[in-house]
C-alpha cells in the first residue's frame, strides 16, 4: 500500500464514520411502522441515530454496545447526516435493559442495567406515537486496557497483548479500550485519570482519550473506573532510550516475509522496545542505502519504493536507537524471492448517524 493509498483509505474511513444508523422505520425499506407500534406521520421516513465515538473507531456507524451499568449519549437525527438533528420536541424511553437517564434534545443519555438488547424509543410526547426506535446492545466488561491511540491501527499485537513504557519528555495520546466477550464497549460515565510523572494536557477530554505529557523520569500512573465499579490501574515506566526496533504487521503494512518487486512501493511499520515493553511517545525517522526511497506515512510507518534490483538498507531511528533492515529487491513480482530482513543494531549517538427503524 502506497502513502497515497493509505491516506486515501484513512480519509474514506473518516468519511464513513460520519454515517449513523437507521432506526427500525428508516431501515425497513418502505418506512413501515413496527407491528406493535403506532407511528407518527411527522417522521414518515423514520429517524437516524449516532452514539459515542471510539478513539480509533474510523468505521463507527451509530450507537455502540453499552457496558453494563455504563452510559452512552445517543443523538437523534432527521436524516443520515451528522448535522441534520431532529428538532421536533420528543419523549424517550428505553426497554429493558436500557433506561433513559436524561433528555437534552437532540441527545438522549441511556444507561444499561443488564446484558442483552433493548429499544431506545423516540416518540411524540403529546400523542405518544412513535417517531422511530433503535435496538442497542449491552454487555459486561471483560477486559480494560490503556494504549497509545495509534496502536490498534499500526501495531495491533502490542495494543492487545503487550505491556507499555513511555518515552521521556514526550507528548502523546492514550486511549482506553473496554472489551466485552466479542466486541468493544462504551461507558461515558467512566473516569480516566493520568498521574505520577505524567500530566493530562486535554482541556475538553473525550470520554476514552487523553493527551498527555510525559516527564523526564519516573512512571505514568493510569487509573480507570467504570460505571459498574470495575477498576483498572497501570504503572508505565518512563524510559530514555530504546533497546530494540522490530518490524510489525498491521492492516497497512505487508507481510514482513515479502520482498519488494522493483518499481513498487510497500509500507513497513515498526515497534520500539524497552526490555519486553512496547514504547509509546516515539518520533520516527528513516534513511536508506541502495536503490530504495523511504517516506513517512504515519506514526511508525514508512512507504518504501524500490527502483532497482539487489540489496538495499532501510535505516530506522527512534528513541535514541537506530537499526538497519536489509531488504531484497527483485526484478518482478512473479519471480520474487522471500524478503530478507537482516537487522543490525546500532545505538545512535544521542537521544453519521444511524437510521431508526422507519428511516431504513
Amino acid at each position: 500500500m502506497t502513502r497515497k493509498t493509505l491516506l486515501q483509505t484513512l480519509a474514506a474511513m473518516t468519511f464513513l464514520s460520519a454515517c449513523g444508523a437507521p432506526g427500525n422505520r428508516a431501515a425497513s425499506g418502505d418506512f413501515s411502522c413496527p407491528e406493535e407500534e403506532t407511528c407518527s406521520q411527522l417522521t414518515p421516513e423514520g429517524l437516524w441515530f449516532t452514539g459515542a465515538s471510539l478513539f480509533d473507531g474510523f468505521l463507527d456507524t451509530g450507537p455502540q454496545t453499552t457496558a453494563v451499568s455504563g452510559t452512552q449519549t445517543i443523538r437523534v437525527h432527521a436524516s443520515n447526516s451528522n448535522t441534520d438533528f431532529f428538532d421536533v420536541p420528543f419523549g424517550a424511553e428505553g426497554t429493558p435493559p436500557l433506561q433513559v437517564e436524561e433528555i437534552d434534545s437532540p441527545s438522549v443519555i441511556i444507561r444499561a442495567n443488564g446484558e442483552g438488547s433493548g429499544y431506545l424509543r423516540i416518540f411524540d410526547a403529546g400523542s405518544l406515537e412513535l417517531f422511530d426506535r433503535i435496538s442497542i446492545s449491552a454487555a459486561s466488561i471483560q477486559s480494560i486496557r490503556v494504549v497509545p491511540v495509534s496502536a490498534p491501527w499500526f501495531d495491533p499485537e502490542a495494543a492487545e497483548k503487550m505491556d507499555w513504557a513511555l518515552l521521556a519528555d514526550s507528548h502523546l495520546e492514550m486511549g482506553v479500550v473496554l472489551r466485552g466477550s466479542d466486541k468493544r464497549l462504551v461507558d461515558q460515565s467512566m473516569t480516566f485519570d493520568i498521574g505520577g510523572s505524567a500530566t493530562s494536557e486535554t482541556s475538553i477530554p473525550s470520554w476514552d482519550k487523553r493527551s498527555i505529557f510525559v516527564d523526564a523520569a519516573g512512571s505514568a500512573e493510569i487509573f480507570v473506573q467504570t460505571g459498574s465499579g470495575d477498576s483498572y490501574s497501570d504503572s508505565m515506566p518512563i524510559v530514555g532510550t530504546l533497546d530494540d526496533i522490530e518490524i510489525v504487521s498491521s492492516i497497512f503494512s505487508p507481510d514482513t516475509s515479502s520482498s519488494i518487486p522493483m518499481g513498487t512501493e510497500r509500507v513497513y511499520c515498526f515497534r520500539g522496545l524497552a526490555g519486553n515493553r512496547a514504547v509509546g511517545g516515539l518520533s520516527w525517522s528513516a534513511s536508506v542505502e541502495g536503490s530504495i526511497t523511504a517516506k513517512p506515512v504515519d506514526m511508525s510507518c514508512f512507504g518504501v519504493k524500490a527502483s532497482g534490483p539487489g540489496i538495499a538498507t532501510l535505516i530506522v531511528s527512534a528513541g535514541g536507537f537506530k537499526k538497519d533492515f536489509s531488504l531484497t529487491i527483485t526484478q518482478s513480482a512473479g519471480a520474487a524471492p522471500p524478503l530478507q530482513i537482516v537487522a543490525s543494531d546500532e545505538a545512535s549517538a544521542g537521544g453519521g448517524p444511524a437510521p431508526g427503524q422507519r428511516a431504513r
